[in-house]
């Protein structure tokens, strides 16, 4: 059991780097702390002290970007998917595509506008003397 409170570089024990792996996977906080093997009030312990809230940020945030890697690799498809429904027989299916393109269309140059105006406003303060 000794094996199980070593400290591994980042400050964590191999318990609370199963227990972070856990949170990530499970539904719920009780479930996380099944799966790591400790008891709830372990954990709830361990997400107030900051080492271990730090890592789960940390492993939180990676997870998110390894999912926005996979549904880029979607937007191609998708992209293909919704203008080919604007050919569709149907007039209800071809008017909804034609409301998801005209208004993701719109999403994008609003999107546009507003990193260039903050690209600006950032290009000001930057100029001000402090």
């Amino acid at each position: 059991m000794a094996g199980q409170n070593q400290t591994k570089s980042d400050g964590l024990t191999i318990r609370q780097i199963k227990a972070v792996q856990a949170v990530l996977e499970c539904p719920t906080l009780a479930a996380a702390a099944e799966a790591a093997g400790v008891a709830r009030s372990t954990l709830h312990a361990w997400l107030d002290s900051e080492p271990f809230a730090e890592a789960l940020g940390v492993a939180q945030a990676e997870a998110f970007e390894a999912g926005l890697d996979v549904l880029k690799g979607g937007t191609m498809k998708a992209a293909r998917a919704a203008l080919a429904l604007l050919d569709s027989r149907n007039e209800s299916v071809r008017l909804r595509a034609s409301f998801g393109v005209l208004g993701l269309a719109l999403k994008i140059k609003e999107t546009a506008d507003f990193e260039e105006r903050l690209s600006r406003l950032e290009a000001q303060l930057d100029a001000r003397p402090n």
